[in-house]
């Protein structure tokens, strides 16, 4: 039987997951909030549990109501605008207990909307699926599934077929590396290559199942995706996130950078070996940065050297693809510029840009 991680204490790894979810929730939420096409926000999740741990530390709920909460305090906000927050847990007693606990919050203001469900993932799901796809809604749903069997291929598609829709989902990817040749494990992700499985170990075991997730993505489905790796004990899992719209990935590397950069903002441990300590940096520059950051430079370099890339906008599409900030873009420039392959030049490559006519590369003669 599965145990109840309500029952006791939230594990480190657990309480890294829900401040990713909640930073998450309070960078997103303004974004839909401020945009006239969207009248409804749905905040969906789907595995809530009680509410708090055993020793009242808060859950996704309390900690989803909070960010809510603190959006809605913004001046600039429109507060017209409709929240549903939907609560849902297999156990009733939890619900219940949810139920109760949340009537006792104070100052939630009146267009939210708070709702209770104790149905089966996939049940609900369907039932609530219309009100997802409905026009003018945007949804932030949140799939905090034990194991790897909620997000089948079926149910990640009619994700990523939503628009307005930001998801993040958990996923137990230790179970996969431990039982990778059990067929009944191995038909729950999507099928990783040869080369995959042959480079797979315990420690990039999420990061490498979260990016094969990309090749469930719809044909002509626009899905940008990352992914945050959790270490408990000697087991790793993580967080899979996906988002139709480029902002949406902006904000979630953002917060995943800010949870640990010395990871390269991909997990809440030495993912790649790179003993990097920002407390106690190097002597060296180059031995501060991740490993994942190195690669980064030269294969944007290598991309900018065969034309493939020519403006920013591309560029900064192209950052958040691999996972890194649009900030870290400026050492690669450089390095091209010091070998003459570039000549010196103005070049901003952030979110902004994509609002502005795009800058081309200048190449040297």
């Amino acid at each position: 039987m599965t145990k109840d991680m309500h029952q006791k204490a939230f594990e480190e790894h657990t309480l890294d997951k829900l401040s990713i979810y909640e930073k998450y929730l309070k960078s997103a939420l303004p974004l839909f909030m401020m945009r006239p096409d969207i009248n409804q926000i749905n905040i969906m999740d789907y595995f809530c549990g009680s509410g708090t741990d055993v020793n009242g530390v808060p859950g996704s709920p309390l900690r989803a109501i909070e960010a809510v909460r603190s959006t809605l305090l913004s001046e600039q906000i429109d507060r017209k605008k409709k929240i549903v927050m939907l609560f849902n847990d297999l156990e009733k007693d939890k619900i219940a207990k949810l139920n109760d606990m949340l009537k006792n919050i104070e100052n939630l203001p009146n267009n939210v909307e708070l709702q209770y469900e104790s149905k089966p993932f996939d049940d609900l799901f369907d039932k609530t699926y219309c009100m997802l796809n409905a026009r003018g809604t945007a949804n932030v749903i949140f799939i905090d599934q034990y194991g790897l069997s909620e997000v089948t291929r079926d149910i990640f598609e009619r994700l990523a077929r939503l628009d307005n829709t930001d998801f993040l989902f958990f996923l137990s990817s230790a179970t996969y590396y431990r039982f990778k040749d059990d067929e009944n494990v191995k038909n729950k992700i999507p099928v990783l290559t040869d080369v995959e499985n042959a480079s797979l170990t315990p420690s990039n075991v999420h990061r490498t199942i979260a990016l094969a997730y990309k090749r469930w993505i719809p044909t002509g489905r626009m899905l940008y995706m990352g992914n945050f790796s959790l270490k408990h004990g000697a087991n790793v899992y993580g967080l899979v996130f996906g988002s139709g719209h480029f902002a949406g990935l902006d904000k979630f590397l953002h917060v995943a950078w800010e949870s640990n950069p010395e990871t390269a903002g991909q997990a809440d441990y030495d993912i790649d070996s790179d003993k990097i300590s920002l407390s106690q940096p190097s002597l060296f520059a180059s031995m501060n940065k991740p490993t994942k950051l190195k690669m980064f430079e030269q294969d944007l370099c290598e991309e900018i050297k065969a034309r493939k890339l020519q403006d920013n906008k591309s560029i900064y599409l192209y950052s958040l693809e691999y996972g890194v900030l649009p900030s870290h873009v400026q050492d690669a420039l450089k390095t091209l510029i010091s070998e003459g392959i570039l000549p010196q030049q103005r070049f901003s490559v952030s979110k902004t840009c994509m609002k502005k006519p795009s800058v081309k590369i200048i190449w040297s003669k």
